[in-house]
């Protein structure tokens, strides 16, 4: 067998080697492809499966609730969410008195304000319309000199 014979089976023999492992990771490649839509869709099944527990689960609360189903094992938790239901109603009432409350002072400062009843003697600044101290010269308010 002459040289290039040789390298000629040599180049071949790679070439064959190559091909076989490019083969070997198209199809590593494939079966991983397919894993991954299998898990893709196992996903979906435990998606759907939590839906239907929370159904189910709303659904026995109705029932408990009802009177429909007795079940020691459900009614403590009917029970804490009946409780925590109560204490969500109890602090959205404190929000909605404190939000009227909020709503009541910015109109008390949003109204103008009506000058307090003059007593008997009172002063009031020319300029400013301020009420005056008694002996004073200057206006607290504006600092017009008073007469």
């Amino acid at each position: 067998m002459s040289f290039l014979d040789r390298i000629g089976k040599a180049i071949s023999e790679t070439a064959a080697k190559a091909k076989q492992e490019l083969d070997q990771m198209a199809r590593i490649n494939r079966i991983k492809g397919e894993i991954r839509d299998l898990e893709k869709k196992i996903k979906g099944f435990q998606d759907q499966i939590r839906a239907i527990k929370f159904q189910a689960g709303e659904r026995a609360l109705e029932m408990l609730r009802s009177g429909a189903l007795q079940s020691a094992e459900l009614q403590p938790f009917a029970d804490e969410i009946a409780r925590l239901e109560q204490e969500i109603a109890a602090c959205q009432g404190e929000i909605a008195q404190k939000e009227a409350a909020i709503e009541a002072i910015k109109a008390e400062t949003a109204a103008p304000a009506q000058p307090a009843p003059a007593a008997e003697g009172q002063r009031f600044c020319p300029q400013c319309g301020a009420p005056v101290v008694p002996g004073a010269v200057f206006c607290t308010q504006c600092g017009t000199k008073l007469t």
